[in-house]
């Protein structure tokens, strides 16, 4: 597991999850241009907009269809956890998962923050952010937006070959608001609620599928997420009730010229709504380490309009998990897990994990895990018109990761390397002609990942680099 905290994130100048390609090795996220948020761990990634990783803000899954990307304010720390993860984490986390966990206000008087950034094409933004604390409630609010002009793809850079593009420029705008409150009500029992919101308005390019490339075609989409926690701790016990709602909304034209069949302007609209509850128990047992249980119920619907043919579905996951760690002879680490989900048309899957990790001196640790990994087809592939595969199995992989850390120089300079390999039974891919997702029977993805880090000068300049290897 990789961990940025927050003093990282704000030296790396880290302002969405797309920018965590830069630093991370095999996790790659980026725009495909219409707004959507493509992320890939390890070779495994997003396929027909239904992410493999799972991206949570305080603990709160960011959907499964067109997942926006939010802008970063305020950030407590990042984790980011490779391989599968669908042990505690469910379906969505076959690939990974990226943990997002934002700051609460501290004490004292309202601490305000303003930060404007602006830079060529047009491209300007702004966050405005309060948070502070009282003797029993904490909060932090945040708003921000974002615009950028685009740039011509002819003409940009040769001004007299700009006529060969008069739709000019693809803008985009983004709006982002976060809330987090949190109110101790006595010494075992505190509450905590929270809020994300992000719309965008872009418009990109009809491409290959019509005769005129470059005709604008526009889009809005607009992610909102919303949970609340009650957390109750006594000695050795904590119990977490946490309800969450997540939607998940995105209109869309798309203009095709085409001289033989006519000229089209399609319209598509897509509505997903994600609700639920969590309940997990957290027991210490002393030098028998922690012990961790729950369960948890959600229930999804999927609505649109594709140019005319309509759909409406839905489906329920019903979900249990265990997870025990515990630390012997202050050198070995060890954890196993497991978990079963029963998903309404889909079946159930069971998944489990298991990690090890070895000191063997201060500065060396050797490591090692093996885990199963489940998801099920979502309802966009099963039900929306034309590009729909109701066939479509669940996806079941095993794998294994190897690897050592190394320090030098009292802690400044550290060296990584992994290797890794994943089994993946009945891959789900993406038809690149027709759109329609399909089965592949077997798939075998494996790599090595090397990274260093060398502080240059404490505070001031860090050196870092990575070599992946990925073999499918």
């Amino acid at each position: 597991m990789s961990i940025l905290n927050a003093k990282s994130v704000e030296q790396l100048q880290l302002t969405n999850i797309k920018n965590l390609s830069t630093i991370t090795p095999n996790l790659f996220s980026a725009d495909p241009g219409d707004g959507r948020n493509v992320i890939s761990i390890r070779g495994i990634a997003t396929t027909s907009y239904d992410p493999t990783v799972a991206v949570n803000i305080d603990g709160v899954n960011q959907f499964s269809l067109d997942t926006y990307i939010p802008e970063l304010f305020d950030i407590e720390r990042i984790e980011i956890l490779k391989g599968a993860q669908s042990t505690l984490y469910g379906s969505d986390a076959i690939g990974g998962v990226i943990n997002i966990v934002t700051k609460k206000g501290q004490k004292g008087p309202p601490r305000w923050v303003f930060r404007t950034e602006g830079g060529s094409y047009g491209t300007f933004s702004n966050k405005l952010g309060v948070s502070g604390a009282t003797e029993d409630t904490s909060y932090n609010i945040a708003l921000s937006q974002f615009h950028s002009d685009g740039f011509q793809r002819i003409g940009y850079r040769i001004g007299r070959l700009a006529y060969l593009n008069p739709n000019g420029v693809d803008p985009i705008t983004r709006l982002g608001g976060s809330a987090k409150v949190s109110k101790q009500i006595n010494d075992w029992l505190t509450f905590e609620t929270g809020f994300n919101m992000s719309r965008e308005r872009l418009q990109y390019d009809s491409g290959p599928y019509s005769e005129d490339m470059l005709a604008p075609n526009p889009q809005v989409g607009v992610l909102t997420t919303a949970y609340q926690k009650a957390i109750a701790e006594n000695g050795a016990f904590r119990t977490t009730l946490t309800t969450f709602e997540t939607k998940v909304h995105r209109d869309m034209w798309l203009y095709t010229k085409d001289s033989v069949y006519g000229d089209t302007n399609a319209h598509y609209i897509y509505n997903g709504t994600r609700l639920g509850a969590e309940l997990q128990e957290d027991v210490k047992l002393g030098p028998y380490g922690t012990l961790s249980a729950g369960a948890r119920y959600e229930g999804e619907k999927a609505a649109g309009d594709e140019d005319g043919a309509t759909y409406d579905k839905r489906q329920t996951t019903r979900s249990a998990f265990v997870l025990h760690q515990i630390n012997l002879f202050e050198k070995l680490h060890l954890s196993s897990g497991g978990r079963i989900d029963d998903i309404s048309g889909s079946g159930s899957f069971a998944t489990y994990r298991a990690t090890v990790a070895y000191d063997l001196t201060d500065s060396t640790r050797l490591r090692a895990s093996y885990g199963t990994g489940a998801k099920a087809p979502s309802l966009y592939q099963l039900y929306v018109p034309a590009y729909n595969n109701p066939s479509l199995k669940s996806e079941t992989s095993r794998g294994y990761d190897v690897g050592i850390e190394q320090s030098f120089l009292a802690g400044d300079a550290r060296l990584s390397a992994n290797y890794f390999s994943n089994k993946i039974d009945n891959l789900i891919v993406g038809d690149p002609l027709t759109w329609i997702p399909y089965n592949v029977a077997k798939a075998t993805i494996s790599g090595v990942e090397l990274s260093s880090e060398y502080n240059l000068m404490p505070n001031w300049a860090r050196l870092k680099s990575a070599y992946t290897l990925l073999e499918t």
